[in-house]
């Protein structure tokens, strides 16, 4: 069964390439730009991964994730966090938001892979 992954992140270089490498590895994915259509999708959708960055406008990545939190059964699903604000308050508020996972931007294919899997539970894959 193919991993369901929400990708919000309102600059739009890096979603598509988060979505590109994903789907090039068996995700489907669903990319937004923005944490209000992402909180909308995680409240009315089934996904098994949130990847969200951290500043974007209106709804940021910190308080999405602790949005996602108060859903109940759907509020547990995990969230990794990409972020370039290079700030490592960020990265912690982030965490005590209830991120499983922080990565700093720019990342590479391998970190990315291996966080996602890490999050979904599955075992390392070759990157090519």
């Amino acid at each position: 069964m193919t991993s369901k992954v929400l990708v919000i992140d309102d600059d739009h270089a890096v979603r598509e390439l988060i979505k590109n490498i994903l789907e090039t590895y068996g995700y489907g994915v669903t990319a937004v730009s923005n944490g209000e259509v992402g909180y909308w999708l995680v409240s009315n959708e089934s996904f098994d991964l949130v990847i969200t960055d951290i500043l974007m406008a209106g709804i940021d990545g910190i308080t999405l994730i602790d949005r996602i939190r108060l859903l109940g059964t759907r509020g547990r699903i995990p969230c990794l966090v990409v972020t370039g604000s290079g700030i490592k308050s960020k990265a912690d508020e982030a965490m005590k938001a209830g991120a499983d996972m922080v990565i700093q931007k720019p990342f590479d294919l391998r970190t990315l892979l291996g966080g996602v899997r890490e999050l979904l539970g599955r075992p390392s894959v070759t990157v090519h």
